[in-house]
């Protein structure tokens, strides 16, 4: 089903540091790197992490996390 999603690019004028960013956990480098590209194509701000721990350190300092 997720490969029939439609992507969609944010609007221009939402582009920026102003914009909720998502942070994407998983342990696997290639999938990480594939949610990152595709995100970063997107224009969606993002973080990526490998494990639980290091999701909940980053969640402590960027409260700008919504994804």
């Amino acid at each position: 089903m997720a490969s029939k999603a439609i992507a969609t690019p944010l609007p221009a004028a939402l582009a920026g540091s102003s914009i909720p960013s998502v942070l994407v956990v998983d342990n696997d480098a290639a999938s990480l790197s594939s949610c990152s590209r595709m995100l970063g194509d997107l224009g969606y701000n993002h973080h990526c992490v490998t494990t639980a721990r290091e999701a909940l350190e980053h969640l402590s300092v960027d409260h700008t996390v919504q994804i």
